[in-house]
């Protein structure tokens, strides 16, 4: 694990794009672009330091059940003891045709800003889940290496200031596979948990192309 400054980060997405350093006096040109770049390999596999397991849920004071304020809905969960339905259809579909529940399913509440638990969670323990990607506002990010962040984000960067005419399809490839690596390496010595990177996840592989 590795800490890098907000410029650490800046001045390389400028050397990803040929500047040297980036733009002086608005330092804060490729932030967006850095954003997204740390929001994409955040979630692009579950890397053991993003990963919180075995969290013990407590329902709140009016018995409602809801995940951790760090929970990432867009990144990976697991509940311990049931089954979690995309969507609460299924739940009803079981509910209208008097068939047990055996799972659960989120819901975001909208008055405390959170995603709430709902369907059988009496049979529910623990989760493991996936926390929110770090802020580039922070000052300081903590992943793996610099280098996928800073592709990731000279390929936002590209898109932003030539929506009609970058062609990135090449380096989106090259970086998926320079993640897919990544994550096999810091996962080699956990080899009771396989890790699911964006392919397995989302269907997509290499060569697939991005609108």
């Amino acid at each position: 694990m590795n800490t890098y400054t907000q410029d650490d980060l800046r001045n390389g997405v400028a050397q990803y794009l040929g500047l040297g350093t980036f733009p002086q006096g608005n330092a804060t040109a490729y932030d967006s672009s850095l954003q997204s770049a740390i929001d994409y390999c955040w979630r692009f596999t579950e890397w053991p330091f993003t990963i919180k397991r075995d969290f013990a849920l407590e329902p709140n004071e009016e018995d409602r059940l809801y995940m951790p304020a760090d929970f990432d809905i867009l990144g990976w969960r697991s509940f311990k003891g049931v089954p979690e339905y995309s969507t609460k259809d299924a739940v009803e579909f079981e509910e209208q045709n008097h068939i047990p529940v055996h799972g659960v399913y989120l819901e975001y509440d909208q008055l405390s800003n959170r995603y709430e638990i709902k369907g059988d969670t009496d049979a529910l323990t623990t989760v493991s889940y996936q926390v929110l990607p770090e802020k580039i506002s922070t000052g300081a990010i903590h992943f793996i290496a610099h280098q996928p962040i800073v592709m990731a984000a000279s390929i936002y960067q590209k898109m932003k200031e030539h929506p009609n005419s970058a062609d990135v399809r090449q380096e989106w490839n090259m970086l998926d596979m320079l993640l897919a690596q990544m994550a096999s390496q810091s996962n080699r010595n956990t080899p009771l948990h396989k890790p699911k990177d964006r392919y397995d996840k989302y269907g997509t592989y290499t060569g697939d192309t991005r609108g």
